[in-house]
């Protein structure tokens, strides 16, 4: 009876502080000085808080059976991190599909960009060199190389 009582409690406890071991796993950045914020995953969803002079929560629910995995980068060069969030493609599971999102000081909030060819970024590398977003896109079945040079500025 006593170790049934005993497993009740730690249950218990682990229900109770469940959101607090959540937050461990937040990574934290800052976009711009005064902004901070927090992004966690949960399955195919993507929760943020960005916290400033005002709060903004949301979340970004991506269609894949696959694991998201965030990257935190500066993908248009303007000296300010930004957010990947990418996914092994449901198909062959051969290629990584990437969306990307720069955070808009005016918006006080992300907003995603697309490559200039094809509608989305397949195996994205960062070019630092020559300052574009490399990603392939298919025309014909026959896979390209895209270059996109993401605007400095978000509005």
């Amino acid at each position: 009876m006593m170790k049934i009582c005993r497993t009740l409690r730690i249950i218990l406890i682990l229900f109770l502080f469940r959101d607090s071991w959540a937050l461990a796993t937040t990574l934290e950045f800052s976009p711009d000085p005064k902004i901070r914020v927090f992004l966690s995953i949960d399955g195919n969803t993507l929760s943020y808080k960005i916290v400033g002079q005002h709060v903004v929560v949301d979340q970004i629910i991506f269609e894949t059976e696959k694991k998201i995995h965030l990257e935190i980068e500066d993908y248009n060069f303007s000296g300010k991190k930004n957010i990947s969030v990418w996914y092994i493609d449901d198909g062959m599971g051969t290629t990584t599909i990437h969306r990307v999102f720069l955070y808009s000081t005016n918006k006080k909030h992300f907003v995603e960009y697309f490559p200039v060819c094809g509608d989305q970024f397949i195996n994205l590398r960062v070019d630092k060199k020559t300052k574009t977003l490399r990603s392939t896109y298919f025309a014909d079945n026959i896979p390209k190389l895209c270059s996109t040079r993401l605007p400095r500025k978000v509005n």
